[in-house]
């Protein structure tokens, strides 16, 4: 499990990383049932089974309605494999050439 906050949320990195290995973490599914369950260091409970449904604190999430990637200075135009990031007056932009053809993985990260 992968959680990432902005820098400003934490005292400190060191902090950061008590707060993640003190928060609940449940693999008492996996892989039987394919589930697991975690809290993040904001106090919000992820269920994620690996055929869904996945819920935050016990409320389904509809995909259909949620951002792919959502933040200040972040474009991520779906199915186009680019993503730029931009902070006072740098831009960065990362591209992973995807093939249009080609199938896809399906995957979500949920932040």
């Amino acid at each position: 499990m992968l959680e990432a906050v902005e820098a400003d949320q934490a005292e400190s990195f060191r902090d950061f990383c008590a707060s993640r290995c003190g928060a609940h973490f449940d693999l008492s599914g996996w892989p039987g049932e394919d589930r697991i369950t975690v809290d993040t260091t904001a106090g919000h409970r992820l269920e994620m089974a690996y055929e869904g449904p996945h819920s935050i604190d016990g409320e389904r999430i509809d995909y259909n309605a949620y951002p792919l990637f959502d933040g200040p200075g972040v474009d991520a135009p779906t199915d186009t494999g680019k993503i730029t990031f931009r902070h006072d007056g740098d831009k960065l932009t990362l591209d992973f050439d995807i093939n249009q053809g080609a199938a896809v993985l399906p995957m979500r990260v949920i932040g």
